[in-house]
């Protein structure tokens, strides 16, 4: 439960003035430069009395002077007392409020009993109250604690709440005896930042005023719970850890506590002294409230200690199966072996949601020795049940569950394996590849699959040939199509590329048309030289669907050094589906030529131009060149507004190109935008063009 009390506490501060120190002390003067010389005397004297008549938004050179005069004192406790004097007269004075809001930060800095009087006086003033607070909260002298106390019986309201939230910033515990007598002020503020300002300050006496509170309104009392719980926190943290379970077992016992206070309180109870939790634990777990039991839940697989543990083995042997399996659940995440008895007998449970929960507890507390249930418990069942037992294969840990994995895999019924092979893919057994490629020749469609997919997942350069060779021979498309995805995922990680790719190409002597198929669509993956002459001769098989894959597949080629020979398909093609791929991948590589100059990548898309034969793949040229801020290009796109079809995305094309290229462009430009005021129907595009036009002025030079 979020402590109810620290919100309230910083909205009393807030509502008090009590904002970050940036804004209370106005805009931070800029830092001088580290190594500039430090201020003399005399100019600490004049900056003193200009900063009198300082405010916001003028000169700060006064400011600066003083910051140097800061940081050039040091630790140097002479100077900074001598400073702070000084400084001091500013708030005796008749400064501006923003000088003295300077003095109070600086002071927060270098103040001490000197300056505690003077900050003392600026108390009740409900302008300066908050600054005042701001320097006297940190002071380490009790003169600050003393001043804060005595302004308590002077101020009233919003200043007041501040003067308290300062007081248990502070955790005074001389002014408990002063807050208290706040806790029944007409003023809902007030009491409730004084019910906060004791749970600050967490001390015995603290702890007493808050429990003598008597008729507390209903927000009063929760505030005064919260309290409570942060005395319960501050005295742990102090070492009283007595006190502080006192403090939670009255909370949890108290009749009448809600739900969250007795949550917040078993928590806490759980962090100070766990074995005495446990009875309030396990009540909290056969809670009917799905709040409460969830909450205990998670308190349960943190609370340390064998006494937890057996207690929760106690509940779970008499709860019914619902909560039963809860418990279960929070034995597996404790990772106590001593719950290994239950959990395993769990695991084998008619009840399917105990069964679930018992064989994921076995993720937690089992061994190697479990790696065959859990596997055989994977294949024979279904839904939350299998998944469990696969999520426990995972995590188990051990010195030999590995190995019992990886043997599990060559020595057992073939749905076993499958399972294992799983495992193995999971937990990244990089060791069992060669266990793999065997496991990937299985006669067992299944393992076989599986097999693959894991060699994908975790193999190298070694595992490549073993991937390869089922693409090249596979009888079922199935694994073909597998392996050939385990061969891209393994050679996106193989070190040696070339070697690899010449793998792959090498495959391609297979005699089935599917094999170099499948191979093909590699190649146009992987990029390269000898894939690429691979394609090249796969253009020309004398399989049809071979020259179908390759076509494709070079229209896919990630390199631009594949262009010519898109050109080259593209002109020859005797299919129109082959033009059209092998004219959409020249363009898509004409695109990737960044580092060529403009003016080839033109040449490139006019060549396209010249192929393209639908309007769809002009649209493609068109796209590309409005990339390409060149006069060649305006001047290639111009030549398309006007044309059927082609008008409005070569109008939006010229008007990218004229907008890059500007009064450059002259003339070329002009008469582009003219063209595109003229045909286009859109009417921004139109819009765009005439800005164009007006900003060519009436000289723009031709290039």
């Amino acid at each position: 439960m979020a402590r109810l009390a620290g919100l309230l506490a910083l909205t009393a501060a807030l509502v008090a003035g009590a904002t970050p120190a940036v804004c209370l002390a106005g805009k931070a003067p800029p830092k001088p430069p580290v190594d500039a010389a430090p201020p003399s005397a005399a100019q600490i004297d004049q900056a003193v009395k200009d900063l009198a008549e300082y405010q916001l938004g003028k000169p700060a050179s006064p400011l600066d002077t003083i910051t140097s005069a800061v940081r050039a004192a040091g630790t140097d406790a002479a100077a900074r007392k001598g400073l702070a004097l000084k400084l001091v007269t500013i708030l005796d004075g008749a400064a501006t409020a923003d000088a003295k809001r300077f003095v109070c930060r600086t002071l927060r800095q270098i103040g001490g009993a000197e300056s505690v009087g003077a900050l003392a006086k600026l108390l009740a003033d409900e302008q300066l109250s908050h600054m005042a607070r701001y320097a006297l909260e940190p002071m380490e002298d009790p003169s600050a604690g003393a001043a804060l106390r005595d302004a308590l019986g002077k101020v009233k309201g919003k200043t007041l709440v501040g003067v308290v939230n300062s007081l248990g910033a502070r955790r005074d515990s001389a002014a408990v005896a002063q807050i208290a007598a706040l806790i029944g002020d007409a003023d809902a503020d007030v009491a409730e930042a004084a019910l906060a300002a004791l749970g600050r300050i967490g001390s015995a006496g603290a702890v007493d005023a808050i429990g003598k509170a008597q008729g507390l309104s209903a927000t009063r009392a929760a505030v005064a719970v919260d309290a409570l719980l942060a005395c319960a926190e501050r005295l742990a943290a102090d070492g009283s850890k007595d006190a502080a379970v006192g403090i939670y077992r009255s909370l949890l016992d108290r009749p009448g506590s809600i739900k969250l206070t007795r949550l917040a309180a078993l928590r806490g109870l759980s962090a100070v002294a766990a074995d005495q939790a446990v009875p309030a634990l396990l009540g909290a777990l056969s809670s009917d409230d799905p709040t409460t039991s969830a909450a205990a839940m998670q308190m349960a697989r943190e609370l340390p200690g064998e006494a937890a543990t057996k207690a929760l083995i106690e509940l779970a042997a008499k709860s019914a199966p619902a909560r039963q399996a809860a418990v279960i659940e929070a034995l597996g995440l404790r990772g106590d072996v001593a719950a290994y008895a239950t959990v395993k007998a769990a695991a084998t449970s008619a009840d399917a949601s105990v069964r679930a929960a018992g064989l994921r507890a076995l993720g937690g507390v089992g061994s190697a020795a479990d790696v065959t249930l859990l596997a055989e418990a994977a294949a024979q069942s279904t839904g939350p049940v299998r998944e469990a037992a696969r999520s426990a294969l995972e995590r188990l840990r051990g010195e030999t569950v590995d190995a019992a994995i990886i043997a599990l895999a060559q020595n057992s019924r073939p749905a076993i394996q499958a399972q294992a092979v799983q495992a193995i893919s999971a937990r990244n057994l990089k060791t069992a590849a060669p266990v793999l490629a065997q496991l990937a020749e299985s006669p067992d469609a299944a393992l076989r699959i599986e097999a693959i997919k894991a060699l994908g997942m975790i193999g190298d350069d070694k595992s490549l040939p073993a991937v390869l060779k089922v693409v090249a021979g596979a009888k079922e498309d199935s694994d073909r199509d597998a392996a050939a995805a385990a061969a891209i995922a393994i050679y996106r990680r193989c070190a040696d590329k070339q070697a690899a790719s010449g793998a792959i190409v090498a495959a391609l002597s297979a005699n089935d048309p599917a094999a170099r198929r499948a191979l093909l669509r590699l190649c146009g993956q992987i990029g390269g030289a000898k894939p690429l002459a691979a394609l090249r001769a796969g253009i020309k098989d004398t399989d049809a669907s071979v020259r179908d894959a390759a076509t494709r597949a070079l229209a896919d080629f990630p390199e631009a050094e594949a262009m010519p020979d898109l050109l080259a398909a593209a002109k020859g093609a005797t299919e129109a589906a082959h033009q059209t791929l092998a004219l959409r991948g020249y363009v898509r590589l004409a695109g990737l030529m960044k580092t060529r100059q403009p003016d080839e990548r033109v040449a490139a898309y006019e060549q396209a131009m010249g192929l393209a034969k639908r309007n769809e793949e002009k649209w493609l040229v068109l796209s590309g060149l409005s990339a390409c801020p060149t006069a060649k290009a305006i001047k290639l796109v111009a030549s398309c507004i006007g044309q059927a079809g082609l008008t409005e995305e070569a109008s939006v094309a010229a008007v990218k190109i004229g907008r890059a290229l500007g009064a450059k462009g002259g003339n070329d430009v002009r008469e582009a935008m003219e063209a595109v005021v003229q045909s286009s129907k859109n009417q921004q595009t139109v819009g765009e063009a005439k800005d164009i036009i007006k900003g060519l002025g009436s000289t723009a030079p031709k290039i």
